[in-house]
């Protein structure tokens, strides 16, 4: 980019997402899910690596081809 062009710096953007386990890492879910459905608890807990990895793997593919 041309010098011309850049007016500053931008320093208050979120990291970029990396795999991650959304039901391991969000403590009020799973405090939830534990008092309301204790039932669905272990679905839900294998379905975590699932959202987080291969699901948004497969989001981040489509958002970069288009149909």
């Amino acid at each position: 980019m041309e010098d011309r062009f850049a007016t500053h710096v931008v320093e208050n953007q979120p990291p970029p997402l990396t795999p991650c386990d959304p039901y391991a890492s969000d403590p009020v879910l799973r405090e939830l899910v534990q008092a309301r459905a204790a039932w669905a608890e272990p679905q839900i807990a294998a379905y975590g690596p699932v959202a987080g990895g291969e699901l948004m793997e497969l989001g981040f593919q489509a958002n970069e081809n288009p149909p």
